[in-house]
C-alpha cells in the first residue's frame, strides 16, 4: 500500500524544487517556491487533492495533509516541520478532511496551550479508553486539568476544557454504542447548571469509565463476529453466491457491519479475502491433480 501511495504522490507532485522526507512513517514534502503566495495555498495543494481522490478510488483510503507556513532560509526547516506535524495531529484528532493549514489553527489556539492541552493529552485519553486502561483515565484527565501550569485560570477555561474532554469521550462511545452514549448524557444531566471543578472532574471520570467498559465489550463482540465469519467462509468458500450480503443473512446482521468488522481485524475487504482463499485452494488442487481442467478447478472453489 505504501509503495502505491508513494508512486502516485511522486507522479502527481512532479514539480521542480520539491523534496521528500519520510519520518516515522509520515511523508514530508519540502517545497521551494521563489514567489510564494501570501497564505501558502498554491498549486501543490491541488495536486495533493487529486492524489487523494485517486488513492481513494484505488485503495479505498484517504490521507490528510498538514500545511505549514512559508519561511525563508534553511534554518527555519525545524520550525516548518513542527508546524506541519501539529497540523496533521490536529486533522487526525478533529477528523478534518484533506487539508489543515497551520495558519488557520494558529488563530484558534495559542501555541503553548495547544501543545499542553490538545497534543497529546486528549488523544492519550481516547487511547486509554480504546486500550481498556481504565485505571489511567482519571490520571490522564487530572493531567489535562493541570495543564495551566499552576496559573489561576478563569471558570470559562475549565468549562471549555471539560466540553473538549467530554466530546472526545463521546466520539469514541457514539461510534460503537448508543446505549453507552445515552448513559453518559444522563450523567451529564445530573451535574446541574453550575458545577464545581470537583463535580466536572467526577463526571468526566465516570464518563470515561463507561466508554472504556463499552468499548471493551464491543471489541470482544467484534472479535467473536470476525472469528465466526472467517470460519463460515473457510467452510463455504466454494459457494458461488458467497458475498457480504449472504454473510449478513447468515448471521442476521447488516453486510456493512460485518464488512467493517472484518476489515478492522484483517486489514482487507471480505471479497478480497474470499478471492485470495479460493486462489490458494485452487493452486493446491492443481498441484495435486495435474490432469484436472482449470475450469473444473475454478468451479470447485467457487
Amino acid at each position: 500500500t505504501a509503495f502505491v501511495i508513494n508512486n502516485i504522490l511522486e507522479d502527481l507532485l512532479d514539480m521542480e524544487d520539491i523534496y521528500l522526507a519520510n519520518v516515522d512513517g509520515v511523508n514530508y514534502y519540502i517545497v521551494n517556491c521563489p514567489k510564494p503566495p501570501n497564505d501558502g495555498r498554491f498549486e501543490i495543494v491541488e495536486r495533493f487533492r487529486e492524489a487523494n481522490r485517486l488513492i481513494n478510488n484505488i485503495l479505498e483510503i484517504s490521507f490528510v495533509a498538514g500545511i505549514s507556513g512559508i519561511r525563508s532560509g534553511f534554518e527555519t526547516l525545524p520550525e516548518l516541520f513542527d508546524e506541519a506535524t501539529m497540523s496533521v495531529d490536529y486533522a487526525r484528532f478533529y477528523d478534518v478532511d484533506e487539508f489543515v493549514y497551520y495558519s488557520d489553527i494558529n488563530r484558534e489556539y495559542k501555541e503553548s496551550s495547544r501543545r499542553e492541552r490538545v497534543f497529546p493529552r486528549e488523544t492519550e485519553l481516547v487511547l486509554d479508553i480504546k486500550t481498556g486502561r481504565m485505571e489511567k483515565i482519571e490520571n490522564t484527565i487530572d493531567l489535562m486539568f493541570s495543564a495551566g501550569g499552576g496559573r489561576i485560570l478563569e471558570k470559562w477555561y475549565y468549562q471549555g476544557l471539560a466540553y473538549n474532554i467530554l466530546n472526545s469521550i463521546l466520539s469514541v462511545t457514539e461510534s460503537i454504542s448508543a446505549v453507552a452514549y445515552d448513559e453518559i448524557i444522563e450523567e451529564v444531566d445530573k451535574v446541574g447548571n453550575d458545577p464545581t471543578i470537583k463535580d466536572i472532574k467526577a463526571l468526566l471520570y465516570r464518563a470515561g469509565k463507561i466508554a472504556c467498559k463499552c468499548y471493551k465489550t464491543e471489541s470482544e463482540k467484534s472479535t467473536t463476529i470476525y472469528a465466526m465469519t472467517r470460519k463460515y467462509i473457510s467452510q463455504h468458500y466454494m459457494d458461488h453466491n458467497l458475498d457480504v450480503s449472504k454473510l449478513g443473512e447468515v448471521f442476521n446482521m447488516t453486510g456493512f457491519y460485518i464488512s467493517r468488522i472484518f476489515k478492522q481485524h484483517s486489514g482487507m475487504k471480505v471479497t478480497s479475502y474470499v478471492n485470495e482463499l479460493r486462489i490458494e485452494r485452487a493452486k493446491k488442487i492443481l498441484l495435486e491433480n495435474a490432469k484436472m481442467k482449470v475450469t473444473d478447478v475454478g468451479w470447485s472453489v467457487g
